[in-house]
């Protein structure tokens, strides 16, 4: 486990959700995850206004990545915020 001396740097460990938001996307696109899982992402998502209560897995994966491209832009990959572009059908 990194401890604050081997990784000084909170953005360091803020990057990691980066990997671990695109693994979740793809999760939800290949259905392999167990469908209690995926609900309380879909849950959580639309409890903090990411997501519309009623929403598909497109739109969860839709809500992932444009989540996913926020993150980005906070720890400093972009220079302006990004647009959503739409995920794959």
């Amino acid at each position: 486990m990194a401890t604050e001396a081997s990784c000084p740097n909170p953005v360091l460990r803020a990057a990691a959700l980066v990997g671990l938001l695109v693994v979740l996307e793809t999760a939800v696109w290949t259905d392999a995850l167990p469908r209690q899982l995926i609900e309380k992402v879909r849950g959580r998502l639309a409890h903090e206004g990411l997501l519309e209560d009623r929403a598909g897995d497109r739109e969860l994966r839709q809500a992932v990545n444009d989540l996913n491209h926020r993150l980005r832009y906070a720890l400093g990959e972009y220079d302006e915020r990004p647009q959503p572009l739409p995920v794959p059908e």
